[in-house]
């Protein structure tokens, strides 16, 4: 059995009086000490001594926690020191809370292990504390500013919502009024909480339908405000859409006064036009918009497939004082048009393949005789998605069929 001097003496040699221990331990970013088997201080390195009460490595030595550090914390100390000592398990990197030597808050990883001789005897213990104040107040002001910011995300998903809500207003499909002249289908997908699609399509009088379908420039809540200013112009001035080339032309005028301090150009493509459900005589403006897919059915070919059906024009916001022009066709009995934005021939498949038009002719040309306009515009959507891994853009459909 070793004598308790001699451990004191064992240990002391572990713990000091040596110049180069001494000139390592100071170097060490840590607070170092060894105490013996009572718990007295043997060894302490001075920024273990500028955190205690004694400031003074050599005032520590041979003293208890309880006359080196605050009340409280010498307490859990020394019952922390005997529970090492009696079990031998090592306390390694715990975190630690504590009173400083200026009564603040300090934060620290303690490490503690005892220490034994050759034969394994307990000589006493060895143990470091690393200040991780400064960390934990950062990881507090982050734990913050990430409450305030998850806040703020719930907030603006919740005004996203809302104006998704109210952009869904701006959609004016009457398909209830289609009455027996026309069969009527549309749908209507933003890509994120907002759109910069627009799709109307509503009786002017007994006989005409209007017809006006918007893509902006990209989407999201810019996009979505121009839909709004869309929409408004559309509301004061739709009286005017038996001319649709002069409600596009005064359109373009007015969406350029609106936009012109913008640093950025935001142009927007669409078709715009009257129907008349009688005659099935049709006027359509088209503003850098896609051309609409029409399929006669009784002769069971589209209308120009591999041409242009509308006249070009400019997309509305790049030129000033534009005169747009329009085309007027005539839609036979069960004829079928179908107006649609770019999202849905620009779905992707994971390989990076475009959906493009040949699949919605293919399903124009199998079902446009048996299918109700509704119908095909579902399977139409079901089998864009079905196809495409990812949908990035808003995807507008409208599809007309003269009964």
């Amino acid at each position: 059995m070793v004598s308790h001097s001699k451990k004191t003496e064992q240990i002391e040699h572990l713990s000091g009086n040596d110049p180069f221990w001494d000139a390592l331990t100071e170097l060490l970013p840590v607070c170092l000490f060894a105490k013996d088997l009572e718990g007295r201080y043997l060894y302490v390195n001075e920024s273990f001594a500028a955190k205690s009460k004694l400031r003074d490595k050599a005032a520590i030595i041979g003293k208890m926690p309880s006359e080196v550090l605050a009340p409280e914390d010498a307490a859990f100390a020394e019952a922390e020191d005997r529970s090492v000592i009696e079990t031998g398990e090592p306390i390694i990197n715990r975190e630690n809370r504590n009173r400083g030597r200026h009564g603040d808050q300090n934060y620290e990883i303690i490490s503690k292990i005892c220490v034994r001789d050759e034969a394994g005897n307990k000589l006493g213990l060895v143990g470091t504390t690393l200040d991780i104040t400064e960390r934990k107040h950062n990881e507090n002001k982050l734990h913050e500013l990430n409450a305030k910011l998850e806040a703020q995300n719930r907030r603006y998903e919740e005004e996203l919502t809302l104006g998704r809500q109210v952009q869904k207003t701006f959609v004016k499909v009457k398909a209830d009024d289609s009455g027996e002249l026309l069969d009527l289908g549309y749908h209507y997908q933003p890509s994120t909480k907002l759109s910069g699609d627009l799709i109307i399509a509503e009786p002017i009088d007994d006989t005409r339908w209007a017809i006006l379908i918007c893509d902006v420039m990209g989407h999201g809540i810019r996009s979505a405000l121009v839909t709004g200013i869309l929409r408004s112009f559309y509301d004061e001035h739709k009286e005017r859409m038996s001319d649709p080339a002069a409600f596009v032309t005064e359109l373009n005028q007015h969406y350029k006064a609106l936009l012109q301090g913008l640093d950025t150009a935001l142009f927007t493509t669409l078709t715009c036009g009257v129907l008349n459900l009688l005659s099935g005589e049709m006027t359509l403006c088209s503003a850098g918009h896609h051309d609409p897919i029409w399929f006669r059915t009784r002769a069971g070919e589209f209308v120009a497939p591999e041409g242009r059906i509308l006249t070009r024009n400019p997309a509305i916001g790049l030129l000033d004082d534009h005169r747009f022009r329009a085309d007027t066709h005539t839609l036979e009995d069960g004829d079928s048009i179908l107006f649609y934005t770019d999202g849905l021939i620009e779905a992707c498949s994971a390989d990076g393949e475009e959906f493009g038009v040949d699949p919605i002719r293919q399903l124009i040309q199998t079902h446009a005789a048996d299918l109700p306009s509704q119908a095909l515009i579902d399977t139409l959507v079901a089998q864009v998605h079905a196809f495409a891994d990812e949908i990035d853009d808003d995807i507008s459909l409208l599809l007309l069929k003269k009964l």
